[in-house]
């Protein structure tokens, strides 16, 4: 009939069904921290309206986030722009600015190893979805907090943003609980290189090696 064709990417709509059906309260503060709010029935009709009303081929009718709920390093770039001009707060810095940048600071931070680890519990208990670090013991495992794929990566590029690290993919599921991960970390940022990794855990693996992507 020469009629132009529509894909919606869809976002989350409050109703639990198809892959949304189990999406766990992680799962949801996850995905408001990347700028994605659910859509009412009504909202979401109306949008496949307005977009049946467009030209444009591929549009993704979603509801964003209020900014407050969002984290700006885990928001995708396609959605930034929409949260540019919205306040937000201002989130303490795990670590003190420094002139010469995130990884001479988190080298600072690896000749007191206990810094390290308080950083791991707090980006860890962001991530996991608690208040504070309190609730992340040093000796807990990650697994026990919900941790999937997903949510290793999300703290891996925590800690990679705040210490200039470069944990590998695994990082978190080879170096399984907070202080075997901080241990890790004080000997990637010591910058002689002379404090060995003592927790026992697996080596960092290529992320592009096929076999550990399907070990995860």
């Amino acid at each position: 009939l020469g009629l132009p064709a529509t894909s919606l990417a869809w976002g989350l709509w409050d109703q639990r069904g198809g892959m949304a059906a189990e999406l766990s309260a992680g799962d949801l503060n996850r995905m408001a921290r990347s700028g994605v709010a659910t859509l009412s029935e009504t909202e979401g009709l109306a949008l496949f309206d307005a977009a049946l009303r467009r030209s444009e081929p591929l549009l993704v009718p979603l509801r964003t986030a209020d900014a407050s709920a969002t984290d700006g390093g885990n928001v995708p770039p396609l959605l930034r722009e929409l949260f540019t001009s919205a306040p937000r707060p201002a989130r303490p810095a795990a670590v003190p600015a420094r002139p010469d940048g995130p990884h001479r600071a988190g080298a600072d931070m690896a000749a007191r190893p206990g810094r390290l680890l308080e950083l791991v519990r707090a980006e860890a208990g962001r991530v996991f979805g608690y208040d504070g670090r309190e609730a992340i013991g040093a000796d807990r495992a990650f697994k026990e907090f919900g941790l999937d794929s997903l949510t290793a990566v999300e703290l891996r590029n925590r800690l990679n943003a705040v210490t200039g690290a470069r944990l590998g993919t695994t990082a978190v599921f080879d170096y399984p609980t907070p202080r075997a991960l901080a241990d890790h970390l004080t000997g990637e940022l010591t910058p002689s290189g002379e404090t060995a990794d003592t927790t026992g855990g697996s080596p960092t693996n290529d992320a592009d090696d096929p076999v550990v992507i399907v070990g995860m």
